[in-house]
């Protein structure tokens, strides 16, 4: 027997159609389904193209348009189990984004994920070119930031366990995304330092930095830049990001109020019913 191992063969379209189905399915029913065993060997480059198709179905279903790239994974740890070299990316939905305050029902997510993100606006393109975007050229890159919440939520049973390909078709666990105000002098602002904390009626649950983000959120942006450009893609200006959670992720059972404190950013308040 050859020790070369050949790659998979990229998923059929009927075997692609039957999993979107099936995600659109739980979406609709908001009841969490098994993972295709099939996903366990999916390359990551096939399941974002799963995606891509995933993306324009919920788009159909709600409306809107994708504004920008939600990114998951972002501790080493994570990485590691997923076997990544860098996080992985979800969509953000115009129809699922929030100004704080924010009114959101429990009701309308399964796992309903909250995590609090540094996010950003691309004031102009990066990653055309051959160069690797230095801690400075992204800096220049970024025309605000600003505190935010998000919801992610996973059609998937067993969500803590799910492989790379099965977490990516399923919209990298996409639901809702809450933004604060855009901070004033941020540059100023040590984004590494920041201390984040997430209070669930007046009560402390989580309590985090910038730092959890592969210990600087403009890290993690810098690997998006770099994830997109081996797609053949970049980053568009007007593109917004969150850049990964700063706080260990709170499954939320229930409705609260909760609200994220971003020191020197600003906070974001979210009431879940």
């Amino acid at each position: 027997m050859s020790d070369h191992q050949t790659s998979p063969p990229p998923p059929s379209a009927t075997w692609r159609a039957r999993w979107l189905d099936a995600l659109a399915d739980a979406r609709r029913d908001r009841r969490p389904i098994l993972a295709d065993p099939n996903l366990s060997v999916c390359p990551v480059q096939d399941a974002y193209q799963i995606q891509a198709e995933n993306n324009q179905r919920v788009l159909a279903e709600i409306g809107g348009e994708i504004v920008g790239f939600k990114l998951g994974g972002t501790t080493e740890p994570i990485l590691a189990r997923l076997n990544l070299d860098s996080p992985f990316v979800g969509p953000i939905f115009s129809s699922r984004t929030y100004e704080s305050p924010a009114n959101l029902r429990r009701a309308d997510f399964i796992a309903c994920i909250i995590e609090t993100e540094i996010g950003v606006r691309i004031g102009r393109d990066l990653g055309a070119g051959d160069s690797v975007p230095t801690r400075d050229d992204l800096i220049a890159a970024i025309d605000s930031v600003f505190p935010a919440i998000e919801i992610a939520d996973s059609r998937l049973h067993d969500w803590q366990q799910m492989g790379a390909a099965a977490i990516i078709s399923d919209n990298g666990y996409a639901g809702a995304w809450i933004r604060g105000k855009s901070a004033a002098g941020w540059r100023e602002i040590d984004l590494v330092a920041l201390p984040i904390t997430l209070r669930k009626d007046d009560e402390v649950i989580r309590e985090g930095s910038g730092a959890v983000v592969l210990g600087d959120p403009l890290r993690a942006l810098g690997m998006l830049v770099s994830s997109l450009r081996q797609r053949g893609e970049i980053l568009r200006a007007g593109t917004l990001v969150s850049t990964g959670s700063c706080i260990a992720p709170y499954p939320s059972p229930g409705g609260g109020r909760f609200v994220a404190d971003f020191g020197a950013l600003g906070s974001v308040t979210m009431d879940l019913t």
